[in-house]
């Protein structure tokens, strides 16, 4: 999908004027008045993003929530989505008990996908039933929540790892990092388990290469 489809111009005029409002927002790149015109807003969002990365849903989750996600069906398909992703947190139902859903969960990359592809459909003017295209070219998406290596219990010294990398990485929102331990220590159910437990629990995208 190129970014030159996009355009902020198809979007609700109270969305635009929600996130330009935003504290989020740079106070440089607020428009000094807030036209109830979605082509006069335009240039002001492009200048906030032209188009909706996975940063702009981090940083715009609430006004997504807020103003974006309850009109229409993207709500239930929403839903409809996450559960053909095996994302077992979010179900179908009533628009008011999948948005109480969302709210509940971490900002993981299935929900922001998810976003994404609402506010996609809308900025290119796409079908109710567009998905986006895959770079595989067949792709399988697997619960590694379920995996059965949550399940081992770990010696003191590795406990005090896995405790130090959530302190660093979830609590701290550590970048990168090395585990440095002895040979035959266990460094690689160490950084499994701290993978599946902690990270996928809390939908993060992992890729592991060895």
């Amino acid at each position: 999908m190129k970014k030159d489809y996009f355009s902020w111009s198809r979007f609700p005029v109270r969305f635009l004027k929600a996130v330009l409002s935003s504290e989020e927002t740079p106070k440089k790149l607020r428009p000094d008045i807030y036209y109830d015109d979605a082509d006069l807003l335009c240039p002001y969002m492009d200048e906030v993003c032209d188009y909706p990365n996975a940063q702009f849903v981090w940083q715009y989750r609430r006004e997504i929530e807020d103003y974006f996600l309850p009109e229409g069906n993207r709500l239930s398909d929403i839903a409809n989505r996450l559960v053909r992703a095996n994302y077992g947190f979010v179900q179908p139902g009533k628009p008011e008990d999948i948005l109480m859903q969302l709210r509940g969960e971490p900002l993981g990359q299935s929900i922001i996908d998810a976003y994404r592809v609402e506010l996609l459909k809308v900025g290119i003017n796409a079908a109710d039933d567009w998905e986006p295209m895959s770079d595989f070219t067949s792709p399988k998406t697997i619960d590694m929540r379920r995996s059965s290596a949550i399940q081992v219990n770990l010696y003191p010294y590795q406990q005090e790892a896995v405790a130090s990398m959530k302190k660093y990485f979830l609590d701290e929102n550590g970048r990168s990092g090395i585990l440095v331990m002895p040979t035959g220590s266990g460094k690689t159910m160490t950084s499994v388990y701290v993978l599946l437990r902690e990270m996928a629990s809390l939908d993060y995208e992992i890729i592991w290469l060895a």
